[in-house]
This record gives C-alpha cells, sequence and structure tokens, in this order.
C-alpha cells in the first residue's frame, strides 16, 4: 500500500473516533498495549547497545517485541538465553 493511502485512512478513523466517541475502556487497553511495545523496543535496543561489544545481539522484530512485550524482563531473559544456547 502507499503511504497516501495508509494516512488518509489514520486520518478518516481519528476523524471517525473523535465523531463518534470511542470507549474510555478501549482507550485504557490500547495505551498498555503501546506502552508495554515502546517499553520492549526500548529494553532490546539498550540489550543490544549494553552487549555489542561482547559480539552479542538480539534482532528487534515482531517476535521479539511481541515476546518481551508480553512477559517483560522474564521475557527478555529467555530470549537472551534462547539466543547464546541455540545459535
Amino acid at each position: 500500500m502507499s503511504s497516501f493511502i495508509i494516512i488518509s485512512v489514520l486520518i478518516l478513523l481519528i476523524v471517525f473516533m473523535l465523531l463518534i466517541g470511542v470507549p474510555l475502556n478501549v482507550l485504557k487497553v490500547l495505551g498498555r498495549i503501546a506502552g508495554r511495545i515502546f517499553i520492549s523496543v526500548l529494553l532490546l535496543f539498550v540489550l543490544n547497545l549494553v552487549f555489542s561489544s561482547f559480539g552479542y545481539h538480539l534482532p528487534i522484530n515482531y517476535f521479539t517485541i511481541a515476546f518481551t512485550g508480553v512477559l517483560g524482563i522474564p521475557g527478555l531473559a529467555a530470549l537472551s538465553v534462547i539466543s547464546i544456547y541455540m545459535v
């Protein structure tokens, strides 16, 4: 899809939500999900930044972000152990 179509759809969704209104619970859930995704990406980036001098790299992709977002710090530790021992 072109970027024009994506931006147009997003603008229409925002206008629709402003006109109709969105239940507060939906916004809370979306905010939590966005926050966990942001923290996951930040943790993965910091981990890669700190351990890059030791030759350790954990890719930042949809799977690692989702895994870390759902499980948090234990998920990040599990991905690290899996990456060290499986690769």
